[in-house]
């Protein structure tokens, strides 16, 4: 039975991009957990209601993606919430006082004599936790230098600003014991880290080298794939079941959302080629079976590439370096590149007004070739130029795709 919570309070604020989102609530034993959409709540808690739930930003993507003010908002309190809480930390001091002036910008407004006396001396309401006075006193500073900044203008700049940083978008849990004596995990759009008591980062894991994430009782195991090829599995013991329930759909969601292709239509009709649609329902919550998640499924096509690439890499870097191996890294250098130029060329093909199907009219008389004929129809003046169209002429532009290419690359020596 699919919950419908999430969706009736974004409704409630505005919010149709409703796959960034998602509602958490504290477990029995003080555990951060996510409120399963695919089941009944009543199912999830077990006391009885009212039961309270937390609006968070479950996926964050990059500023650029993000169509909705309302929703570009909830990311902004989202990012202010945890930068003051101290659980995302800048990488310098300079990007600290930075984003806290931003904070300040859209709170307050333009910096003036009112605001000071508003904030106290020094913005210590703007400064993150365990932060000295000197650092509110840079935020003054550097909140006077923005002045006649717009909020919404200043939300997205601090969006842009915090998107650049590691932590981004990172869900941390903590690690009972397990592998390499880690104590904490970070799961994020890039992969996973793995930090040590100390918070030194011990190892990190991107997606594609996850082959397989199993979860016994409190236990995760991921079976990861080695630079040289082999495997190796890395379990982790967390201080409850849910907890290791928790990690384990965190783990598989966060892949799903970031590295697979799957796409809910009526998203990628409604917005761009760019969002990323809801999760597929992957697995029934209350299973006491072991679950267990494949990585190389039919949607994840780039995944399997990058892996047989870095197979084919990793058998031409073993053998001895003679000029016909180098010739082989050279191709697949040029075919990497060549990729990247294909995928240029088919966003170019793409029509700029819907986003969505292939370039296939030119306007008259202007002559410019910029959208389809279905949302050239509806357009009494061309995009570009802003002339008058007197008609439009269908055109036949190529179908490139990278799969056209027969480009191959011999492991053998000749």
């Amino acid at each position: 039975m699919y919950c419908y919570a999430r969706d009736e309070v974004c409704q409630q604020l505005g919010i149709i991009e409703l796959d960034y989102f998602g509602l958490q609530y504290i477990g029995e034993k003080g555990e951060q957990l996510w409120l399963n959409l695919r089941n009944d709540i009543t199912r999830q808690l077990m006391h009885s209601p009212p039961y309270r739930f937390r609006l968070r930003v479950k996926f964050f993507v990059e500023p650029h993606y993000i169509l909705q003010e309302t929703t570009r908002h909830q990311f902004y309190l989202n990012i202010k919430q945890e930068f003051f809480e101290g659980r995302m930390k800048a990488p310098s001091h300079i990007q600290a006082v930075r984003t806290a002036a931003l904070i300040a910008q859209v709170e307050l407004g333009n910096h003036s004599q009112q605001t000071s006396r508003v904030v106290g001396a020094g913005y210590t309401a703007f400064a993150p936790s365990n932060s000295d006075k000197n650092f509110s006193v840079a935020v003054a500073v550097a909140h006077g230098k923005l002045e006649g900044l717009e909020r919404t203008a200043a939300e997205y700049k601090l969006l842009q600003e915090v998107s650049t940083w590691n932590c981004y978008g990172v869900e941390y849990h903590k690690i009972r014991s397990g592998s390499a004596q880690v104590d904490q995990m970070g799961v994020g759009p890039n992969g996973i880290a793995l930090y040590d008591k100390d918070g030194k980062l011990v190892k990190t894991i991107e997606y594609p080298a996850i082959r397989m994430a199993t979860l016994t009782r409190k236990c995760l195991f991921l079976e990861t794939v080695c630079d040289d090829g082999s495997t190796t599995i890395l379990n982790f013991q967390l201080h409850s079941q849910k907890a290791a329930n928790g990690l384990y759909r965190c783990v598989t969601e966060m892949y799903s959302f970031y590295l697979c292709d799957t796409v809910r239509s009526t998203v990628a009709s409604q917005y761009s080629r760019d969002l990323k649609g809801i999760l597929a329902a992957l697995f029934n919550e209350n299973t006491t079976l072991e679950k267990r998640m494949i990585m190389l499924g039919d949607s994840c096509i780039g995944l399997r590439w990058q892996l047989a690439l870095k197979e084919r890499l990793r058998q031409v870097g073993s053998q001895r370096p003679t000029v016909a191996n180098s010739n082989r890294v050279q191709t697949f250098n040029d075919y990497m590149l060549l990729e990247e130029r294909v995928r240029k060329i088919e966003d170019a093909l793409t029509c700029h007004v819907c986003m969505d199907r292939n370039i296939n009219c030119a306007f008259c008389p202007c002559g410019h070739v910029v959208c389809c004929l279905i949302c050239a129809n509806k357009l009494d003046k061309c995009p570009l130029c802003r002339s008058e169209v007197e008609k439009t002429q269908q055109i036949y532009l190529p179908n490139l795709h990278i799969a056209d290419l027969e480009l191959t690359v011999p492991l053998t020596s000749s």
